[in-house]
């Protein structure tokens, strides 16, 4: 239950019960005044009745004008008196119709004397004995009115003293009640809120002592249960956040770690490439030198000695000639593929279809008897550098001319689709193709698929396109099959606007 709820059933049941309290002490208060205002009447007609007896007696003793005006307003007040006090009297209906009969009797005892005593002539005088009976009656009466003057005081003060019983009674009850009403909310509130909230604050402050397991585990369906409820949430996403924290800590240093490592690696690298630049520098210095003396002198040697030697002579020297221009190139070849890792980018949009169709011109002018149809997807546009681009379009397409050469229907061509934020470049041939099986060595130096006598080169194009394509982020691959073509795809970033 709710500590609301609970508060608001107390604040309720207190309201009753100062209701009860209130209406209980207010009618005892009631009762109090009533027999309090009772006992006062009761008082003023004993004192009534005790002075009409005095009076009377006086004025049955010593008769005369003073006397019987003195009797007749106490009568009157005695008749006022009672007139008054019928209401208050309603249970003594018998103690009050006493005194109203003896008010009657000695008004009526009264007239008849006072008229008799008061003028002789009007009428026949009572007799001596008539005077002393109506005398003896009214002694009679007072008296008896007296008595019940005095019973009508007496009851009056017992039912005072019993309403006073009555409402100490009461008070001491409804003390009793409160008392225990006050007790049971007194226990009511310790174990429904004193006691939760202790546990709530030794669990707060137990894990503000850094007890980051401590938990509350409140199973009540109140307010206390619900701050509970939370508090646990708050320290259970809190020892999370810790965790997480302490594995981001940890992720942070094993980067820092791979950071300086690599940082370390790069260095090492940078040292290797300057390593590998004065080795690359060194061998086409020292390998230059004697390779152009090996072709000079088979040369001067053919030229100055032609005529002395004889065919298979000749033949050696020219095979001679042949391997040493051959080695040139491939040095050449593999300081080209060198600096391919040296020196920035240039990034800018490049327009790929024209740069294939300038590399088509060139290549019918080379070779004008050639008929190759070419199919150029226009508008190809990617952001990279235009100079080393231009030696991926240059060998891609070199190579399609050279593997479709024999073919009378030989086709080439280039195009391109989207891919979100890249574009997907190809170069198609419809030429001698190669063996899906062997499509990992394409790319590695030296590695050729065909032999030097059915198509010239030295396996370096290959590697130079992938190196440039990896250097600007994209990526390289190749289809075919032999006999029916081969087709190179490559992607960059699109140079083409989003919009």
């Amino acid at each position: 239950m709710q500590i609301k709820t609970i508060l608001m059933a107390i604040g309720a049941l207190w309201l009753f019960i100062a209701t009860v309290v209130g209406g209980a002490l207010y009618q005892a208060s009631a009762d109090i005044h009533a027999a309090s205002t009772k006992g006062h009447l009761a008082d003023r007609i004993q004192r009534a009745v005790f002075e009409l007896n005095i009076l009377s007696g006086d004025y049955l003793q010593y008769p005369s004008v003073r006397a019987q005006t003195q009797l007749d307003q106490k009568v009157e007040g005695l008749g006022r008196t009672l007139t008054s006090s019928g209401v208050v009297f309603e249970k003594e209906r018998r103690e009050f119709g006493i005194l109203g009969n003896g008010y009657e009797a000695i008004r009526s005892v009264l007239d008849r004397l006072t008229s008799d005593t008061a003028d002789p002539a009007a009428g026949t005088p009572l007799s001596s004995a008539a005077v002393e009976r109506l005398r003896n009656r009214l002694r009679l009466v007072s008296q008896t009115m007296a008595s019940t003057g005095f019973q009508l005081v007496e009851r009056a003060e017992k039912e005072r003293a019993m309403a006073v019983d009555d409402a100490s009674r009461l008070a001491g009850l409804l003390f009793g009640i409160t008392a225990i009403f006050l007790v049971g909310t007194a226990v009511v509130f310790a174990s429904r809120v004193i006691r939760p909230l202790g546990r709530l604050r030794d669990g707060i402050e137990s894990y503000g002592r850094g007890d980051t397991e401590s938990r509350i585990r409140a199973t009540r369906k109140d307010e206390i249960g619900a701050v509970a409820a939370a508090f646990d949430t708050m320290a259970d996403r809190l020892g999370e956040t810790t965790v997480s924290r302490d594995a981001l800590a940890r992720e942070v240093e094993h980067r820092r770690k791979a950071e300086d490592e690599l940082a370390r690696n790069v260095i090492q690298l940078e040292a290797a490439n300057k390593e590998m630049e004065a080795f690359t520098y060194s061998v086409s210095h020292d390998l230059r030198a004697p390779l152009r003396a090996l072709d000079g002198f088979s040369a001067a040697l053919l030229e100055d000695y032609g005529d002395k030697l004889d065919g298979e002579a000749k033949t050696y020297l020219g095979y001679l000639r042949e391997g040493s221009q051959e080695m040139a190139g491939l040095i050449d070849d593999l300081l080209r593929l060198s600096r391919l890792t040296r020196g920035d980018l240039v990034i800018a949009i490049t327009n790929l279809s024209e740069m294939v169709a300038k590399v088509e011109k060139e290549l019918r002018d080379a070779e004008p008897g050639r008929d190759v149809a070419f199919d150029i997807a226009s508008d190809v546009v990617v952001r990279g550098d235009a100079r080393l681009l231009r030696q991926v379009i240059e060998n891609l397409a070199a190579n399609a001319w050279k593997f479709t050469r024999g073919r009378t229907d030989a086709r080439i061509d280039f195009g391109a689709v989207e891919n979100g934020g890249t574009t997907v470049c190809h170069v198609r041939d419809n030429g001698a193709g190669f063996n899906m099986a062997y499509a990992d060595k394409l790319f590695t130096p030296f590695q050729r698929l065909h032999g030097a006598d059915e198509f010239e080169g030295t396996g370096i194009g290959l590697s130079t396109v992938e190196r440039i394509i990896h250097r600007h982020g994209g990526r390289v691959w190749a289809e075919g099959a032999v006999g029916k073509g081969a087709t190179f795809y490559f992607e960059l970033e699109t140079g083409k606007s989003s919009a």
